[in-house]
């Protein structure tokens, strides 16, 4: 009998063990970056180029290892969730669909403690802004080890395009 009750109280504690760590994982995932969305033109006339600019900052003590890709006008690794004003996901443009299917680079940088990097990137090339409107845009990423972190959001105003000049 003695055995047995050894073993109960060791699959006790293993327990007790296992549900502890999952608590301790649990709360130690704290961001260390932030992003944040820009745009220099919030408002543009159908068929634009439009362009956001992501800033991820580091707000952690550790110093942080990216990996920074770019596929043509596209910053890779991060998701990117555009809606128009019914909250439906924009259409993919059709080369980019899959996405990063084209000429691309990839580079490793560090980021230190209280440092931010941005870059641009060209929505309009993978999403489909094809009617007058108001669309929000935000991204995520996700870096190993920690969880996932997500933007603000942004609105981009799609304007109709002006007639075409009068034939005289």
């Amino acid at each position: 009998m003695p055995k047995l009750t050894k073993i109960l109280v060791l699959a006790f504690l293993s327990t007790v063990t296992s549900v502890t760590g999952l608590v301790a994982q649990t709360s130690s995932e704290i961001p260390k970056f932030t992003l944040t969305l820009t745009a220099d033109n919030p408002e543009v006339i159908l068929g634009s180029n439009i362009e956001i600019w992501i800033k991820i900052t580091n707000i952690s003590e550790d110093t942080l290892t990216l990996v920074f890709s770019r596929e043509d006008n596209v910053e890779g690794g991060y998701q990117y969730e555009v809606r128009d004003e019914q909250g439906a996901m924009a259409a993919k443009v059709a080369e980019h669909n899959p996405p990063m299917g084209g000429v691309g680079s990839s580079t490793r940088g560090i980021l230190k403690p209280g440092d931010s990097i941005g870059s641009g990137t060209q929505i309009s090339d993978v999403y489909q802004f094809d009617r007058p409107g108001k669309y929000t845009i935000q991204v995520s990423r996700k870096l190993p080890g920690m969880p996932l972190v997500q933007s603000n959001i942004i609105t981009i105003t799609v304007l109709p395009a002006p007639p075409p000049p009068a034939q005289q």
